[in-house]
This record gives C-alpha cells, sequence and structure tokens, in this order.
C-alpha cells in the first residue's frame, strides 16, 4: 500500500557523483476515518463516534464487536495493530455486551510515519472478520465508542492441483492480506492462523473466506514452495480451483573481502508468473552459500541485506532473470562498500529548514533495498546508500520542497 496522496509531487534532481540523483516524494498527512451507515464493509464503522483516549502514559481505545444484525458478539476477539512490524500489538476479548477495551504503551506510537498502522481487527466465534482504521482519531478524546461489525463470511471449497491437474495433498492455504481502512492490510498472524487450513487427501480444503474483501492466500507445500494468489473479488463461486506452478531451484553464493562478512546474508526472491506469485528466503552459511530448492519458475526478482557485518557494506542483488520449470539457476552476489548521501528539506517558499521528514535510501536491482533516515530539527540527513541509489523523502504534511544537497 502507499501513504502517498495525489496532491504530492514528484522531482528529480542531479547531484554529484557522491550524491547521485535523488527524488522527494511528498506525502499527505493521514486522514480521518471516515463513517458508513452501519452497512457490512470491513474498512469503516458505524455512525458512532470513536471512543479513543491518548495521554503521555498510554493510549486506549474501546468500543463493541456486534454482528451483521447489529447484535453483541460475546468472546470475539480484537486486536489493536499500533505500527508494522511485530511486537505492536495489543489483544483482548469481548464481554457479553460485546465491549472491550485496550492500552497500549505510549512508546509504541512509531517516530516514522511509514511504520504506522492503528488498525483495530475483530474475529468472532465463527471466524467471521472486521477491521477499521483508526486514522488520526486518537488525537484527542472522543464522545462514543467503536462499533466494529462482523463481515458475514461464507464458508469456500478449495482444490488445489498440479499444472496437471494432480491433487497436491497437504498444501497449507491461509489468507495474507484484506482489503481495510488503509486499503491493503496485512491480516495478523492469530487471525491468518485461525482461518487457515491443509488440503486433504484429495487435494480439497474449506475455508470460511467467502468474502469479497479477502485480497489473497498464501499455498506453502514441500514440492512447490510459497505461492500467493490474488483472488478475484467478483468470484462468489461456493468452489474454487488453485494451479500452483511447476518450480525451478536457485543456488549461489555471497562473495565479500572480509570473510566474517559472509553468514546470515538474507536473500529474498519473489517470482511473477501470469496467475501466481512465488516466495522464497535464504540465509548464507558461514561460506556465504545458499539455496532455494523451490521456487515458481518466471520472472525472478532478487533482494538482499546483511544481517552480520559492517554496516557499510550491503549485498548488490542482480537484475531480474528468468527461471524455466526444473531450471536450476547460479547465481554470485557480491558485497560493496556504500557511498555517503547528504542533503536537506526545505520548503519552496522561504527555504525554511523540515524536521521530520521520513528519508527512505533505495538501493538495489528488482527488489530494492531501503534505509530509512529520519531527519533531525535542522532538517538536513546523511546516511550511507549503494551507488545508484534514490532519495525518497516523506514529509508530515503537505509541503512543496525544494530539494538541496550539499558536499
Amino acid at each position: 500500500m502507499s501513504l502517498l496522496s495525489s496532491g504530492g509531487f514528484l522531482r528529480r534532481v542531479s547531484v554529484s557523483s557522491a550524491f547521485l540523483a535523488a527524488t522527494l516524494v511528498c506525502a499527505s498527512a493521514r486522514q480521518a476515518v471516515a463513517f458508513d451507515d452501519g452497512g457490512a464493509q470491513p474498512s469503516r464503522l458505524s455512525k458512532a463516534v470513536a471512543g479513543a483516549t491518548s495521554s503521555d502514559s498510554a493510549r486506549t481505545i474501546s468500543g463493541r464487536v456486534v454482528d451483521a444484525q447489529g447484535k453483541p458478539v460475546d468472546g470475539a476477539r480484537v486486536w489493536w495493530v499500533v505500527q508494522r512490524g511485530p511486537g505492536f500489538m495489543a489483544a483482548g476479548r469481548a464481554d457479553t455486551d460485546g465491549r472491550f477495551c485496550l492500552t497500549t504503551p505510549p512508546d509504541w506510537v512509531p517516530r516514522d510515519v511509514l511504520r504506522s498502522a492503528d488498525v483495530v481487527w475483530a474475529l468472532g466465534p465463527n471466524k467471521d472478520l472486521a477491521v477499521a482504521c483508526l486514522g488520526n482519531q486518537l488525537a484527542s478524546v472522543k464522545a462514543g465508542e467503536w462499533v466494529l461489525r462482523l463481515n458475514l463470511a461464507a464458508d469456500v471449497t478449495i482444490g488445489v492441483v498440479d499444472d496437471a491437474g494432480r491433487p497436491v495433498v497437504g498444501a497449507l492455504i491461509e489468507p495474507v492480506n484484506f482489503r481495510g481502512g488503509q486499503g491493503i492490510d496485512l491480516i495478523p498472524d492469530p487471525i491468518s492462523i485461525a482461518l487457515r487450513a491443509t488440503t486433504n487427501a484429495t487435494g480439497h480444503v474449506r475455508m470460511h473466506i467467502g468474502f469479497r474483501d479477502f485480497f489473497n492466500l498464501r499455498v506453502t507445500s514441500d514440492r512447490f514452495g510459497i505461492q500467493l494468489l490474488r483472488l478475484n473479488p467478483r468470484n462468489r463461486a461456493p468452489a474454487r480451483t488453485i494451479q500452483l506452478k511447476e518450480v525451478g531451484r536457485i543456488e549461489g553464493r555471497v562473495t565479500a573481502k572480509d570473510p566474517h562478512d559472509l553468514r546470515g546474508v538474507r536473500i529474498e526472491f519473489r517470482s511473477d508468473t501470469a496467475t501466481m506469485e512465488g516466495l522464497a528466503t535464504a540465509l548464507t552459511d558461514e561460506h556465504g552459500n545458499f539455496v532455494v530448492p523451490n521456487i515458481a519458475a518466471g520472472l525472478i526478482y532478487v533482494g538482499a541485506r546483511s544481517q552480520q557485518g559492517s554496516s557499510a557494506m550491503a549485498p548488490r542483488p542482480p537484475k531480474p532473470f528468468a527461471l524455466q520449470a526444473g531450471e536450476t539457476a547460479h547465481l554470485e552476489i557480491p558485497l560493496e562498500g556504500l557511498v555517503t548521501v547528504r542533503g536537506s528539506v526545505q520548503t519552496e517558499d522561504f527555504h525554511t529548514p523540515v524536521a521530520g521528514a521520513n528519508v527512505s535510501v533505495v538501493f538495489g536491482n528488482g527488489m530494492q533495498t531501503r534505509r530509512q533516515l529520519p531527519t533531525p530539527m535542522a532538517g538536513s540527513r546523511s546516511g550511507f546508500c549503494q551507488a545508484p541509489c534514490t532519495c525518497r523523502r516523506s514529509l508530515p504534511s503537505h509541503r512543496r520542497l525544494r530539494p538541496t544537497t550539499s558536499k
């Protein structure tokens, strides 16, 4: 999903070889959530105004979970995802009146606006789902309460087959993304675990995902690896078939001048096909070697980052390449030194330094690597980047910028 608004602007500037090219992106402030008429919309709320408080010590939200008819749901599980990333999710249960109350510590609020989430999820005893975006409602005390209305989903029978139409037994199927209040939201692990299922001896499984806002499914099997299928929101059929793509194999190694930098390099692979998306991750051993036993054949994009070693070194992933079914690709990924990128963010009218802008340094081929560098009060920032690179800066509110650089 993107936090960029249509009102932002994009400008590319030329700089010296030490700074390379920079792209400035103006991002809008997050918009307050809209309220609907009480219908079954997962990304909206009922007419009740949000009940939320915010203080220096903690943040608290309270509300009710109701079913499609507006009746309270006893025992519904509720999660409040404060920011993207593990460890920033509060959990609770609704009481007999469907009421819940969740509190999070103040240090959970991310300084990086791109990591901010503030999404509340609810899962009923019958595995019906609701999701709402808090937006900026937590900035002050509001009267009323949140009302999370569960969307009535249907059971769907899914058959998983290979390219020849043969059933795939033991494939794990789980929902990954949901169309929510901020676009496409990542489903929290507890909900994904509650909804997932494994195909039986005939390659079939029954899942409670018959609702238009389930965005995609992840299918994992020993033979086919991990493959992602995007769901058609117009398909309301009670039975569906997933045909997995045949796979290839990837072997390779990371090279570096210092042998200590070879271990623990994380390499991510993504394959694009007409109907599926293949995913795989590998970690290098002490010699820099890695293996991906199976990934869906197609155009392969590679991303990599060091988990250990010097902070001034980074892997340079190869350009996207084609992988055929049954083929083994061999890669060599060098670790290279980073260059220093410096610059400042200023308003276009009075050249005033902009504090709090988020600088995203992007480098690499295909699947790009990002380094987040929030600007201090002076509006300037420096950091490391692999040549060539692009520098994107997201502002906390609508501003026009004049890009500048310093030597």
